[in-house]
């Protein structure tokens, strides 16, 4: 039996250089549906990143529901 304390979702964040540090440009897209930290954690190491452009980054994260 698993016992679930925290449920997790998916967000895919964009992020800018200043070229001193990275910060988050305000851009989100939110997976709402919860599950637990390990599927999560599947989900978000079955994307491929592909950046090309040195001043934007993308961050596939899970986060705690609140």
């Amino acid at each position: 039996m698993v016992v679930v304390n925290s449920l997790y979702v998916l967000i895919i964040s964009l992020w800018g250089f200043t070229g001193a540090e990275w910060v988050y440009v305000g851009n989100q897209i939110v997976y709402q549906e919860p599950m637990i930290k390990q599927e999560c954690e599947v989900m978000a190491d079955n994307w491929s990143k592909y950046e090309l452009n040195e001043f934007y980054r993308m961050s596939i994260e899970c986060h705690e529901k609140d």
